[in-house]
């Protein structure tokens, strides 16, 4: 299931299972990878809810700065320009 902010075509899959055992140790399975290892899996479990509140909270800093941006300079919108008048200057040499 895509978020709104991936760029990429990549498909990701919901599972119940985010913290797995491999080796002896405890990981934190994400979007962005693997986190780990942790000695424990209750460890690993709060690392995760640490990463997805930091990566929440990042979301929410980028959107607050595009509608500033956005409040800024209503002429930029998504990168592209809109309602621009473009006028053509010519120069004369004598």
């Amino acid at each position: 299931m895509p978020r709104r902010t991936d760029t990429d075509n990549k498909r990701y899959f919901r599972t119940a299972e985010r913290v797995v055992r491999q080796n002896g140790h405890w990981f934190f399975m994400s979007r962005e990878g693997e986190l780990g290892p942790f000695s424990s899996e209750n460890e690993a479990y709060l690392e995760g809810e640490r990463h997805v509140d930091a990566c929440k909270s990042l979301e929410a800093f980028s959107a607050a700065r595009r509608r500033r941006d956005e409040r800024r300079n209503p002429i930029l919108t998504e990168g592209i320009l809109a309602n621009v008048q473009v006028t053509s200057l010519a120069i004369v040499s004598k």
